[in-house]
């Protein structure tokens, strides 16, 4: 699996606690999460988004009939991603 980068931790960070985007409901919890717990967090779900990535892509193809080339599954998925929130 890949180990999330510091900078990719830090823009997850920023975007989790934006107004609207979860930092309500983090600052309702009866404490806030550390750097530690944050980080392990972030590195679970990019786990599971890149143990996932052939199974969509082979999901993907069966569905079209053939072969999507990588950028338009990854197109595909990231338009997917936007409209429904992950």
């Amino acid at each position: 699996m890949a180990i999330l980068a510091d900078a990719d931790y830090g823009a997850l960070r920023d975007a989790i606690y934006r107004k609207g985007a979860g930092k309500e409901e983090l600052k309702a919890l009866p404490t806030l999460p550390n750097k530690v717990i944050l980080r392990a967090i972030f590195q679970a779900i990019e786990d599971n988004v890149q143990a996932s990535r052939a199974p969509i892509k082979a999901a993907m193809d069966a569905a079209a009939g053939f072969a999507l080339s990588p950028m338009l599954a990854r197109k595909f998925y990231a338009a997917y991603v936007t409209v429904k929130g992950a």
